[in-house]
């Protein structure tokens, strides 16, 4: 017969027993870290499109802060980009305008007309009839005075004046100003096309 602590002796001369590590969750990290390689390799794949080193524009992060609005842009590009913000919803990107609300710009006498008056209706707005094309529309338009600059008006109405197959000379900041000079006592949009007409502009 055994001895009664025989088990017990010969379980105490067995190695004490030891908690297994297991490396099955480090996976998920690794995989997740292996996604976001392969995603950011993709993504830089397709969305570029040169590889050849550019020189910057040379900005620090002062110079970048006091930069003016628009500049370094170039006049037409910064022209079609006021246009589709303030004008476009309107007068549409085909510059049709809409139905007998909004006048069209394609082929309008008066856009193609004295370089004096696209930048009046711009910054004084417009209320009232006016013919365009021989179609007569009465609508409203707000004025832009002291919400774009010289510069800006001059660049949307340059946009107008060589868009849509429309053949008439730039417009400048100094015109814009000179307009803005000989209106400055006015406090009202222009009474539609009739007053437009009425006004003789200082060459």
């Amino acid at each position: 017969m055994s001895h009664p602590y025989e088990a017990d002796r010969i379980a105490s001369e067995k190695p004490d027993p030891r908690e297994a590590s297991s490396t099955k969750f480090m996976a998920v990290p690794l995989t997740l870290w292996a996604s976001l390689i392969v995603f950011g390799c993709f993504y830089l794949g397709v969305h570029t499109t040169r590889t050849d080193w550019v020189e910057g524009d040379k900005r620090t992060p002062r110079s970048a802060m006091t930069a003016p609005v628009g500049a370094g842009q170039d006049l037409t590009q910064m022209g079609a980009d006021l246009y589709k913000r303030h004008c476009q919803a309107c007068h549409q990107p085909t510059g049709l305008g809409v139905g007998s609300a909004f006048p069209p710009l394609k082929g309008s006498e008066w856009v193609l007309g004295p370089e004096e008056i696209v930048p009046a209706i711009v910054l004084h707005g417009l209320k009232g009839e006016i013919e365009v094309q021989g179609k007569t529309f009465k609508g409203v338009m707000p004025g832009f005075k002291g919400k774009l600059t010289s510069k800006e008006i001059a660049a949307i109405t340059s946009h107008l004046r060589s868009s849509w197959g429309n053949q008439a000379s730039a417009v400048s900041p100094e015109v814009v100003e000179r307009v803005l000079d000989e209106t400055k006592d006015r406090t009202e949009s222009w009474s539609g096309g009739a007053e437009l007409k009425e006004k003789i502009w200082k060459n």
